[in-house]
């Protein structure tokens, strides 16, 4: 999915933990014509948004072509950004 979709988290800045404690894997769980659902498995969940602010997942679309209106036929623009907070 790496090749797809980059996925990048940002920490807020008071936040600290060793690079290994915040890594994750990406699982596609749905993709369809109105939503994509994705999976996150941190491997040390416990180290994730513990400050008074969330840590936030970046999504940066890498190849567009896979992301197509069913209404327009237009794709997603390259390297359009979404940012989702990781709950507590």
């Amino acid at each position: 999915m790496n090749h797809f979709i980059s996925f990048e988290l940002i920490r807020s800045m008071n936040e600290k933990a060793e690079v290994k404690e915040l890594m994750f894997d990406v699982e596609l769980k749905e993709f369809n014509v109105r939503e994509m659902i994705l999976q996150f498995d941190f491997i040390n969940p416990l180290s994730i948004s513990t400050g008074d602010i969330s840590d936030i997942i970046r999504f940066t679309i890498l190849q567009p072509d896979l992301f197509v209106s069913s209404a327009s036929g237009l794709t997603i623009q390259k390297d359009t950004t979404v940012e989702v907070e990781v709950p507590r």
